[in-house]
């Protein structure tokens, strides 16, 4: 019996659907046009059914037509069918829980959603299950708001934390000046040596120079006293003393040249020493252009990022327009809904709900473009600082080459103080090592941005979500509006 009772209920809702098509197809035909909305449809259907055709005896007929809609229970196809107790029992049922607005709502969204009339069991339980629905749809637009704002306040909390960091470089970049000031003064103490070295190897050069000119005079005196030698005897043992002192400065000549070629010695090794420190000048030379490239398109990234934000702000513009204009609507709509209570004092009740969730979701949108607000200024200001830390970074870039290129000229010059100045050069590439720790911590940076302005196209996206929203609830206070005008109208007649 009850696989029979199946098969009753699927054919009839079957044959209902069918007939629906035809009536529809029906006044397409007949007038040109669709029809309105299910009430179209199913009028049509109870003239024809209700019409005295022959052989069909069936269908109770009345021999009339609707002239309009009554109330929601009368609505129903089995009402005429119950007692007038449990008439009472339902209208007691629905009115003790649902008011008349929302009864109309949800007999309006039964028919489309089945394709049929709502039997009165239908209709309680489909506006049980509407109401639990509602219910659930509202939280679950309570739990969407909490989560942008946890979402914007760990947006902000993650714009401290980028502001911090920027702090953070722009101390370590006063650091890396004041070494570089400690450099330039090593240098200038290497310089003075070096001018000092150079004086003392200049007396050096001027003493040989006098030793030189001394020797050339001993020797022509030697040979002189050899012509000599002959006429004046009295004057060998002169002579013989001149010898042992020519002895005696040959011998000084000779340690003397031992010195010279010593010197030489260490000028040699001195200059191959020049030579591999220009070698690896050249080398950081190239590095430093590559360097310049990479900063060259990152400022190039830099600027695009930039571009998107200002596409990005326009945007968020635009959305506070539309939010404004949903603002101005929805006042509107206030008043038109007080002017219905004072016409309809029924249902006072719940067209004050109404507008205390319409202030609500309005207070909810105002609080949102608030918040939106200020993660914009917020991040306004953080590209701000951002530009200033990279223009800062650029300009101590130009004077560190600057002060290199200073530096690689001194080593040149300096070919005496080799060791010192290898270790200058091990403190540059430390220095070195930290500009590109730097370098890579702008990338960082700069991956942090594009991640942050994910988040805000992701807050953009609910934002949209939740104006949809919106404009559902506002449609639905349209159709009520309309649905209350239509039984004042009707009572008015």
């Amino acid at each position: 019996m009850a696989a029979n009772g199946n098969v009753v209920v699927y054919d009839s809702y079957d044959r209902t659907l069918e007939k629906t098509r035809l009536i529809r197809n029906v006044i397409t035909e007949f007038t040109g046009n669709p029809p309105k909305d299910y009430q179209h449809i199913h009028g049509v259907k109870t003239v024809i059914e209700k019409y005295p055709h022959p052989n069909i005896h069936s269908i109770p007929t009345s021999n009339t037509v609707p002239v309009g809609p009554g109330d929601v229970w009368e609505k129903m196809t089995d009402w005429d069918q119950l007692t007038p107790a449990e008439q009472n029992s339902v209208k007691n049922f629905l009115l003790e829980r649902f008011a008349v607005d929302d009864l109309e709502l949800a007999y309006d969204e039964f028919y489309p959603k089945f394709g049929k009339l709502p039997t009165v069991h239908d209709y309680r339980v489909f506006i049980l299950n509407w109401e639990a629905q509602m219910k659930q749809d509202l939280e679950t637009k309570d739990d969407s708001i909490q989560q942008l704002s946890n979402r914007e306040s760990n947006l902000l909390l993650s714009l401290n934390h980028t502001v911090m960091h920027s702090v953070n470089q722009q101390d370590q970049i006063n650091n890396l000046l004041g070494d570089n000031q400690s450099l330039q003064d090593d240098v200038i103490q290497l310089s003075t040596q070096r001018n000092q070295l150079s004086n003392v190897v200049h007396q050096l050069q001027d003493d040989n120079r006098q030793l030189s000119s001394d020797n050339s005079n001993k020797d022509k005196n030697l040979a002189q006293k050899e012509r000599t030698n002959a006429l004046c005897s009295e004057l060998k043992t002169k002579t013989k003393q001149l010898k042992a002192e020519n002895t005696d400065l040959k011998t000084e000549n000779t340690q003397k040249d031992g010195t010279i070629s010593q010197l030489q010695t260490e000028n040699t090794q001195k200059d191959g020493t020049i030579s591999q420190l220009q070698t690896e000048n050249t080398q950081k030379d190239g590095t430093i252009s590559q360097l310049q490239t990479e900063n060259t398109q990152k400022d190039g990234t830099i600027s695009q990022l930039q571009t998107e934000n200002t596409q990005k702000d326009g945007t968020i513009s635009q959305l506070q327009t539309e939010n404004t204009q949903l603002q101005t609507e929805n006042t509107q709509k206030d008043g038109t809904i007080s002017q219905l209570q004072t016409e309809n004092t029924q249902k006072d009740g719940t067209i004050s709900q109404l507008q205390t969730d319409n202030t609500q979701q309005v207070s909810k949108i105002k609080n949102l473009n608030s918040e939106t607000k200020n993660l914009k200024k917020d991040n306004i200001l953080l590209y701000q600082k951002l530009q200033e830390t990279t223009e800062i970074c650029e300009q101590k870039d130009r004077q560190l080459r600057i002060q290199k290129i200073k530096v690689d000229e001194l080593q040149y010059q300096m070919s005496e103080t080799g060791d010192r100045i290898a270790r200058l050069e091990k403190v540059n590439e430390d220095k070195c090592d930290e500009i590109n720790r730097l370098i890579c911590n702008n990338d960082e940076q700069a991956q942090h941005i594009r991640d942050q302005n994910n988040t805000i196209d992701n807050l953009r996206h609910r934002l949209q979500e939740q104006e949809s929203i919106n404009r559902d609830l506002y449609s639905q206070i349209a159709e009520l509006r309309q649905l209350v005008l239509a039984q004042i109208g009707a009572a008015e007649e």
